[in-house]
């Protein structure tokens, strides 16, 4: 989509993950999730996060990092 709008552009991408490119990701998201998680628990081990500090986890796949984080700070 060279030169389009960037309205052009988002409605493109909405379009793509709403319908084949998010079904395909899916397919494929548990096993990207298993293959990257000692990845993301080093991640986390090295980051030492302390409760009232603020994350972003960009590229969050699923999300069971930002999970993990966040459940990493909750004192039950």
């Amino acid at each position: 989509m060279a030169g389009g709008s960037a309205r052009e552009w988002h409605d493109a991408q909405v379009a793509y993950w709403a319908g084949a490119g998010g079904e395909s990701w899916l397919k494929g998201a548990a096993r990207t999730e298993a293959v990257l998680a000692s990845l993301g628990d080093r991640a986390i081990a090295a980051a030492k996060v302390r409760p009232g500090e603020r994350i972003i986890d960009i590229g969050c796949g699923a999300g069971p990092t930002s999970l993990a984080l966040a459940l990493s700070l909750i004192h039950i």
